[in-house]
């Protein structure tokens, strides 16, 4: 909603909260105490409608959109509806130890020059996060008087007023949307409509998740289909490698994918397919048998490793502050094997956090396996 907008509405909310006072004033007691008991009736019924068409609208969209793009029109009807202009929502890590920002309402930028922290940990965090801590919805009417709020960063949006509520699935926390800055205080409707709103976006982040991961699937099979195929008219190694770079490539699921051999000689990774882009200058090739713990064990245990966050979960600093340029998060490494030995590895990113679930890495295992059969073939 634009800032005209919400002025507008304000403006009309007070004249007729104005109205209505002026009106009870003329009654008898009794009578003005009815008639404001049907007033907020009728508020609170207007407001459950538009929460309802809000989400109803939302959720049938959300097979057209991304998972950004439901998270931020989702942050931005809670905001809305509960009149606040500043919002955020959090994903709670599976530890319930750390959290992840993943989404800044438009007037939250506009007010907050502070560097976003997307991964941080609960306990660090401030009263924002009580709800987390606390599993309930929390309501702070006068945050700047809150004793251990422990401030926030130079640039921060200046908050008055601050609710947040958590939502719990299979008794973990599993994300947080958090309100601020109503023109008054916030109260138990507030908290109410906020969870039924939170509950419900997540419950469309789940279905788009499964929705996604259901195209995923079945895209890869076809992906596997093809090296398969590929698999019986390649005539030596080097093809053979070119064709699943390029097969796998193609398939549109990785943002970028390598192969790679081990020089017996030397111990150091030769890159013989595809890769990054250079200008990126990510450094997993030459770290490969040194630093890198995904590629290098991957190698020498003959198993697939993976990096759900390459970002943050990394203790590589350069791979860590390339990943963030090349926008890659999630990475995969698989052994290349050759009459049972490791000989190489192929390697997948992807800019998902967690991407690799544990049905795409089977995929990719049998896809390995289908690999090494063929490399076998060559040689006999």
């Amino acid at each position: 909603m634009a800032d005209g907008q919400k002025s507008q509405l304000l403006a009309e909310v007070t004249a007729l909260q104005q109205r209505l006072a002026k009106l009870e004033a003329s009654l008898p007691a009794s009578a003005s105490d009815v008639l404001h008991e049907a007033a907020e009736a009728l508020a609170l019924n207007q407001l459950n409608e538009e929460r309802l068409n809000s989400l109803l609208t939302l959720s049938e969209q959300a097979h057209h959109l991304t998972e950004q793009d439901i998270i931020s029109l989702g942050l931005e009807e809670a905001v809305r509806l509960t009149q606040s202009w500043i919002g955020y929502l959090h994903f709670i890590n599976d530890d319930q130890q750390t959290l992840q920002l993943f989404a800044w309402s438009r007037e939250t930028f506009k007010t907050c020059t502070a560097a976003p922290d997307h991964h941080y940990a609960i306990e660090m965090a401030g009263v924002w996060a009580d709800c987390a801590r606390k599993r309930q919805p929390v309501i702070h009417n006068d945050y700047q008087n809150l004793p251990n709020k422990h401030g926030y960063p130079p640039g921060h949006s200046h908050l008055i007023r601050h609710m947040s509520v958590p939502v719990i699935e299979q008794d973990k926390v599993r994300m947080i949307i958090g309100v601020g800055n109503k023109p008054d205080d916030y109260d138990e409707t507030d908290a109410r409509q906020l969870l039924l709103i939170a509950r419900h976006i997540w419950k469309i982040i789940c279905r788009h998740r499964i929705e996604a991961r259901t195209q995923r699937l079945n895209r890869f099979y076809a992906t596997l289909n093809q090296v398969n195929k590929a698999l019986t008219r390649v005539q030596d190694r080097k093809q053979l490698f070119h064709e699943l770079h390029r097969i796998t490539s193609d398939c549109e699921l990785f943002t970028a994918v390598w192969i790679g051999l081990l020089d017996a000689e030397t111990g150091r990774m030769t890159v013989v397919a595809g890769g990054l882009d250079p200008a990126l200058g990510m450094p997993c090739p030459e770290l490969a048998m040194t630093e890198c713990c995904v590629i290098g064990d991957a190698l020498r245990r003959g198993v697939p490793l993976l990096c759900t966050d390459l970002q943050n979960g990394t203790t590589i600093r350069s791979c860590g502050q390339m990943a963030q340029q090349a926008d890659i998060h999630a990475s995969i490494a698989l052994p290349i094997l050759e009459q049972g030995q490791a000989i190489g590895v192929f390697v997948a990113y992807a800019s998902e956090i967690g991407f690799f679930d544990e049905a795409l890495i089977n995929l990719l295992r049998e896809m390995m396996d289908d690999i090494s059969f063929g490399l076998d073939a060559l040689i006999s």
